[in-house]
């Protein structure tokens, strides 16, 4: 049986101008709100 991606949690290696995906997922977690991020919204970093 396949896994779908639709809500879990993406792993991701961020760079200076971009990330990778290390583990598929359809978001990410704020670190300071912990509100969920879908990876086509998600823009910038600090």
């Amino acid at each position: 049986m396949l896994m779908s991606n639709t809500d879990r949690p993406a792993r991701l290696h961020f760079m200076a101008n971009g990330f990778r995906v290390l583990a598929p997922g359809d978001h990410v977690l704020c670190a300071v709100s912990k509100a969920r991020i879908p990876l086509d919204d998600l823009r910038y970093w600090s």
